[in-house]
């Protein structure tokens, strides 16, 4: 009789390697679960909550490299990053890891890349608005020692005296990005935006972009997109954004190729409808405006609003049109 060879041992080692492989998959499953589980909390409580209910704050802290007595300073921080009322998130499906996509009232734009460690813990977060991590935030604050809670203290009611009073280093730099997210106010996030300084060049952020518009810089503007893009891949909100600064540099003709191909590839998108149809109206191309609202009436059950169209100034010798008589006509 021919023996086969295989021994107990390799029987036992294959049992081992087979249970670890169905270990490692099912912890990859949960982590792959576990986004979409946090987006539909999110998109329900239209608040960034539930990613602080998410956070497991000894991974946060040692993902900090601090004490982990930690939860105190959490609830501080907590406030100053909630960042206003959300209308939507889902993930950006191109970027590296798992990133969602935060669309808050008011068409400010954020993305979260979501950290987790080897347990599957959720440990934070970077946030590209910021051009930071929830952990570097934590480890600078705890460096700050009792500084720390006067500064945060600061940034209710004065948080531009509060960025002067912090030192011209890592930390204080890194520190500088909470003035930002406090400055509701638009002349105080023009002022902050505009003091900014970038950490190293390997960050990308939301805020570099912002920086450069703010100054007219187009090289530099295109190059941090450049970055988000490489770091966030083919996303609506990233098209969205550089379509808008087109139109408001008066490049409409050169955008809105571009523009409407953006718009085939992410028809659900709705904020690149009106960018169509304000590029349409601005090349007096009445049937091609038309269409575009009909698609934002149709699409997403928006209401147009005839007599604030009156008053645009880009919409004014639109609504003298046929297209926009037969089209409120049929309405």
């Amino acid at each position: 009789m021919i023996e086969s060879g295989r021994k107990e041992g390799d029987e036992a080692m294959q049992y081992r390697i087979g249970l670890l492989l169905t270990l490692m998959l099912t912890v990859m499953a949960a982590r792959a679960a576990e986004p979409n589980a946090l987006i539909e909390r999110l998109n329900q409580s239209r608040s960034l909550e539930p990613a602080f209910q998410a956070l497991n704050t000894s991974a946060l802290a040692s993902a900090a490299g601090v004490d982990r007595r930690i939860t105190s300073l959490l609830e501080e921080l907590k406030p100053r990053l909630r960042g206003g009322q959300l209308r939507g998130v889902a993930l950006a499906p191109e970027a590296a890891g798992m990133t969602l996509r935060l669309e808050f009232v008011g068409d400010n734009l954020n993305y979260l890349a979501l950290q987790y460690n080897d347990e599957g813990q959720l440990a934070g977060w970077y946030d590209y608005a910021l051009g930071v991590s929830l952990s570097e935030l934590v480890e600078s604050l705890v460096a700050q020692g009792d500084a720390a809670r006067g500064f945060l203290e600061r940034l209710n009611e004065q948080p531009l005296q509060a960025l002067g009073e912090l030192p011209d280093s890592r930390q204080g730099r890194i520190l500088s990005r909470l003035v930002l997210a406090a400055c509701s106010k638009e002349d105080c996030y023009t002022s902050a935006l505009a003091r900014m300084q970038p950490l190293e060049e390997a960050y990308s952020s939301l805020w570099r972009y912002e920086q450069a518009v703010q100054q007219g810089d187009e090289e530099d503007a295109a190059r941090a997109m450049t970055h988000l893009r490489e770091e966030l891949g083919r996303d609506p909100g990233l098209a969205w954004l550089d379509h808008a600064r087109a139109l408001a540099r008066g490049r409409c003709s050169e955008a809105r190729e571009d523009l409407e191909k953006a718009v085939k590839r992410w028809p659900d998108y709705q904020k690149l409808y009106p960018l169509a149809a304000q590029c349409a109206a601005r090349q007096q191309d009445w049937s091609a405006t038309t269409r575009w609202f009909r698609a934002l009436e149709e699409r997403f059950g928006q209401q147009i609003d005839f007599e604030a169209l009156a008053d645009h100034p880009v919409y004014g010798d639109y609504v003298e049109s046929e297209s926009f008589h037969d089209w409120q006509g049929d309405s």
